[in-house]
């Protein structure tokens, strides 16, 4: 499939996405109200855009990364009315995304390399943020953050090829330790930064969805 195959709707998923964030960020600074949910909801309008070309469509690489930012969209609209909810739709979302790099397939020896590093970086970050959270939220967190890691590790697993794969991973395990600083850390000065790293790493996964599954469809073709 042509490489340019869906570069007009990748950049109107990135505007939209630009869009969203920008009238987000001047809801929250009471410029004028129209909900984080209505906001957060358009800005992940735009990375479903993206995910949604022809060429990622055509293989259940890009159909698996698709269904995950859908997740990601209800999590974006569910959250600010019900936290857990939102965390229960993240969940199903990194679920996705651990099958979508099983699919484009997993090196093992990069597995096995990356597993013990982004457990041990995961039980200490949860241990030093979850203290201040309620009982219930911290065993739904804890289950959350075992899923966000095991997405971390087969992303990095399959990206051996393909880096943005692991740097949207990792770019959306930072945004949640960001959002963990704000909301039971105490500090809402980084609420100001999680949300450009959460719809810079859907970006980059919608991206890895498109351009990745070129790439597979490549290999597929000369191998």
């Amino acid at each position: 499939m042509n490489p340019k195959s869906g570069s007009i709707q990748f950049w109107l998923g990135v505007t939209i996405t630009l869009v969203g964030w920008m009238a987000l960020t001047l809801s929250r600074a009471k410029v004028f109200e129209p909900g984080t949910a209505m906001t957060a909801g358009i800005a992940s309008t735009g990375f479903l855009v993206v995910a949604s070309t022809p060429t990622a469509l055509g293989n259940w690489f890009g159909r698996w990364i698709l269904l995950g930012l859908i997740g990601c969209w209800f999590g974006d609209v569910l959250g600010p009315h019900n936290f857990l909810f939102g965390v229960y739709a993240f969940m199903a979302a990194h679920f996705a995304l651990v099958i979508a790099c099983w699919v484009r397939g997993l090196s093992w020896p990069r597995v096995a390399k990356s597993t013990i590093p982004t457990l041990i970086v995961s039980l200490a970050v949860g241990t030093a943020l979850l203290s201040e959270a309620s009982k219930e939220e911290q065993i739904t967190i804890w289950i959350y953050t075992f899923i966000i890691s095991v997405m971390v590790i087969a992303a990095y697993g399959a990206s051996q090829d393909f880096r943005w794969l692991f740097i949207a991973a990792v770019a959306f395990y930072l945004s949640d330790v960001l959002l963990g600083l704000w909301r039971y850390g105490g500090n809402s000065i980084y609420s100001w930064f999680c949300y450009p790293v959460y719809y810079s790493a859907c970006l980059m996964f919608a991206y890895s969805g498109w351009r990745g599954s070129i790439r597979t469809e490549s290999e597929t073709a000369t191998g």
